[in-house]
């Protein structure tokens, strides 16, 4: 059993406060650069260049994102990053990299399917996060007006390829719960 001061320096930080967002601004950072450093980095930009650093920070510090962090005695596990968008759209998310962060993620990712808040485009890990835990696809012809970005092809697999900052293709896949008042348009 959890003693309650183990039980009370656990705990989930939700937050769109800037002098929040600053105090963990490091933490998060490192934590999304590693994430993708695998998938060529943040948005395609090229793992651990300046412009990748900067989109990074500019995510973390946008006025209209929010961070939600686990912590665990104090240092941070896991984050994610949304923002409102036809609901809560996720636009990042990472770990420390340890097996328990790694199990905060899918906490994340889990409780956001069961109270159907979030979707996101994803790839890779997040793709793999999110089928694990039940989110349902969104038709891949809605991606270019949920994303505003120009779609290259539409898959039939239900993914779809657009470009990101690398300027090279990458295939993506919409996956969880728009906000109601989302109507396709197609």
């Amino acid at each position: 059993m959890i003693k309650f001061k183990e039980f009370l320096a656990e705990h989930w930080v939700t937050t769109d406060s800037p002098k929040e967002k600053s105090h963990y601004a490091n933490a998060i950072h490192d934590m999304l650069s590693s994430s993708y450093h695998s998938v060529g980095g943040y948005g395609g930009l090229g793992s651990g260049t300046d412009k990748e650093k900067e989109a990074i920070h500019q995510d973390i510090h946008h006025p209209d994102h929010i961070i939600k962090l686990k912590k665990r005695k104090g240092v941070p596990h896991a984050v994610a990053i949304y923002k409102k968008h036809h609901g809560k759209k996720l636009i990042a998310a990472g770990t420390n990299g340890t097996d328990q962060g790694k199990a905060d993620l899918h906490r994340m990712v889990k409780d956001d399917n069961h109270d159907k808040r979030a979707w996101g485009e994803v790839s890779h890990a997040m793709e793999h996060l999110f089928k694990k835990h039940g989110h349902p696809e969104i038709p891949n012809q809605e991606a270019g007006k949920l994303t505003g970005k120009e779609i290259v092809q539409h898959n039939p697999d239900n993914s779809y390829d657009r470009t990101l900052g690398d300027g090279k293709l990458h295939t993506k896949r919409l996956m969880g719960h728009l906000g109601n008042h989302w109507k396709s348009k197609s």
